[in-house]
């Protein structure tokens, strides 16, 4: 039994719908949303969807947005969700859960091409059943010991190359 964290808006082009629809094939599992709902956006799930959601899947807790909920989460049975396929730069969710060795399962479109499968466990297409598979990598890792080395790994990539003084004397260096 895992932990699946979603954490973004809950726009449908972001993936939430995949993300429930995981909840139906996991129902042992826990499912978090932390995310904010727009009224204004046909793109966003309706105050409806989520009733009717929250109803058939006693396994997802909507928790609307808060600060640093990947802390919440830092265990051994979490795995962090990014199933978007929105044009957007990188999700910061990702670096994140990559410092926190939470491993993260994502969508190509989400890794911007910054990641491969040696730090994310990346999906071949947004497919549910491509998703069930990752995470069954995921499960085989963890049962032959080798989850934590590869989540090691994931969080040193991140320190080397994406800590906040990197990043701005990188810049100004462009500058």
């Amino acid at each position: 039994n895992f932990d699946f964290i979603y954490c973004a808006r809950l726009e449908k082009s972001k993936g939430i719908n995949l993300f429930i629809s995981l909840a139906k094939y996991y129902p042992n599992s826990n499912f978090f949303v932390y995310g904010s709902m727009d009224k204004s956006s046909k793109d966003y799930l309706s105050k409806e969807e989520i009733i009717y959601f929250k109803n058939k899947n006693k396994n997802i807790q909507f928790i609307d947005y808060i600060d640093y909920p990947l802390l919440k989460h830092h265990n051994d049975n979490s795995i962090f969700v990014v199933p978007s396929n929105y044009g957007e730069g990188l999700p910061r969710g990702i670096l994140e859960a990559m410092s926190l060795e939470i491993p993260v399962v994502a969508s190509q479109k989400a890794c911007v091409g910054l990641f491969d499968n040696k730090t994310v466990f990346m999906v071949l297409n947004n497919k549910v059943e491509s998703y069930i598979n990752v995470i069954e990598k995921i499960y085989i890792k963890k049962k032959e010991g080798k989850l934590n080395d590869f989540l090691n790994n994931s969080k040193k990539y991140i320190l080397n190359n994406y800590q906040e003084r990197y990043i701005v004397e990188r810049t100004m260096t462009l500058y």
